[in-house]
């Protein structure tokens, strides 16, 4: 199921740069095409990809599909601490640009650099891989009677923040009660940034979807990541949730892709991952 519960906390992300066309206005107006670049790197992952789009504009007729502005002629490298390089070849079926972590390994607490050339144009973005993960994680069911005498069952998730060093985290889960599977939204709950850096104990609680109260199986996920990282998924689930509020100003996505016309994140993160029996 951790796969599952990747696809639903980076879906915003992937959805900027990727499943869905961009504008310029969506970052900033220019009347030229942005070049789009992005990438999650992790230990924990199979795969590391990079995207690379350009931007539609704003003048387009029609919505251009994502096949119209993927760019598949550019030319991807990532480099770790000891100067070793690789290619990433162009998945066409995927759109995107990837290797197995079996022939580039992604560790804890080293630098990457990626450089992508598109036509004369380079551009360059480095991450620094978050080097722990949360130790522990522990959760239980919470039922309520409210005032009508109907129970309603919550999840609430517990762990120790790592300390000595600022964290920013996001946390996921899914039940199974032996029937369909569930994703928990701890809708703006799931975002948290730690305050004291003294080895808090935090925790988030969401409603429990499930519809059964026994042998539910819930697989938790908190993803430590770097703070470009969590910025840009809370500030694309912030823009998509006001979107069409005229009272609500948009949040600029951040950036830290260098070179001419380049727009994105490279970034990495951490995963922790218990099941639990509730």
């Amino acid at each position: 199921m951790k796969k599952y519960i990747f696809i639903s906390l980076f879906c915003n992300a992937i959805l900027f740069f990727g499943c869905e066309p961009v504008t310029n206005s969506d970052i900033e107006f220019d009347p030229e095409p942005l070049t789009l670049i992005n990438g999650f790197i992790s230990p924990e992952n199979d795969i590391i990809s990079i995207e690379v789009f350009r931007t539609a504009s704003i003048f387009d007729q029609q919505e251009p599909l994502r096949e119209d502005l993927v760019i598949s002629n550019a030319i991807v490298t990532l480099t770790n601490e000891n100067q070793e390089t690789i290619i990433l070849p162009f998945n066409e079926l995927e759109l995107h640009y990837e290797i197995s972590s079996n022939d580039f390994s992604v560790e804890p607490g080293k630098q990457y650099d990626l450089k992508v050339i598109v036509g004369q144009n380079e551009y360059l973005a480095t991450t620094l891989v978050p080097e722990n993960t949360i130790e522990s994680i522990s959760a239980e069911k919470i039922t309520v009677d409210n005032s009508a005498e109907v129970q309603f069952t919550y999840l609430k998730v517990e762990f120790r923040d790592i300390p000595n060093i600022r964290n920013t985290y996001i946390v996921g889960a899914e039940t199974f009660d032996g029937f369909s599977t569930r994703e928990v939204f701890f809708e703006d709950n799931k975002f948290i940034t730690d305050t004291n850096l003294n080895n808090d104990l935090l925790s988030v609680t969401s409603f429990l979807p499930s519809i059964s109260n026994n042998d539910l199986e819930v697989e938790v996920v908190i993803l430590n990541m770097q703070p470009i990282v969590f910025q840009l998924i809370r500030a694309l689930e912030f823009n998509d949730f006001n979107n069409g509020d005229p009272f609500s100003q948009p949040i600029v996505p951040p950036n830290n892709i260098e070179g001419d016309g380049g727009y994105g994140v490279f970034g990495s993160y951490r995963v922790t991952t218990e099941t639990f029996r509730l």
